[in-house]
């Protein structure tokens, strides 16, 4: 289900906390908590620059367990995600690069499931629920329960319909932001 709302909440506590954060003195980091608040800060710096390009993008919320379709300030859609094997997460942000048409295991006994001959699948516009997105870092984002557990890191999303929507929104390229557990409130001290 789409869903129509303005980030300007989000965008005041983007720039609170980054403008909290910015003006410490620059060292390396030497706690966990340090190390916790610049993967918070880089997320967020990634969310404001992408707002202000204009594009569509995905944020993953970690702690709320949603993905969220974003086009400039608007949020376009919020897909609740029903398994995250995201593991440890190095980089902030991550770039579409493949619309994958049939996901299925690769495994050598899997079956090869019915579908259409492939000079029809040149002709199908829409997604549908055996299609996934990966990503630069390997990331696979899928709706479907029935094939199986994919390796990690991937995201199964709850509703297939939200799936081809974003399949059949976001062009290759598109920005993921995954916002790290805590992102959204203020580190202790402040």
């Amino acid at each position: 289900m789409a869903h129509l709302h303005l980030l300007s909440p989000l965008s005041l506590l983007l720039a609170a906390v980054f403008l909290t954060s910015s003006s410490a003195p620059a060292s390396s980091p030497t706690t966990l908590q340090e190390e916790r608040q610049e993967q918070i800060n880089a997320a967020l710096r990634s969310v404001l620059r992408l707002i202000d390009s204009g594009e569509s993008f995905l944020t993953y919320d970690r702690e709320a367990g949603e993905l969220r379709l974003h086009q400039d300030r608007v949020l376009l859609r919020t897909c609740p995600v029903a398994l995250d094997d995201l593991g440890e997460v190095d980089s902030a942000e991550d770039h579409l690069t493949l619309h994958v048409r049939h996901y299925r295991l690769s495994h050598a006994y899997a079956p090869v499931p019915p579908s259409p001959f492939d000079w029809e699948q040149y002709l199908v516009a829409d997604a549908d629920e055996s299609c996934a997105l990966r990503f630069a870092t390997g990331l696979l984002i899928h709706a479907s329960s029935e094939r199986g557990h994919p390796r990690s890191p991937s995201l199964r999303i709850e509703e297939p319909a939200d799936l081809r929507a974003l399949y059949n929104t976001l062009p290759e390229g598109a920005a993921l932001v995954i916002l790290p557990p805590g992102w959204d409130s203020l580190p202790s001290g402040h």
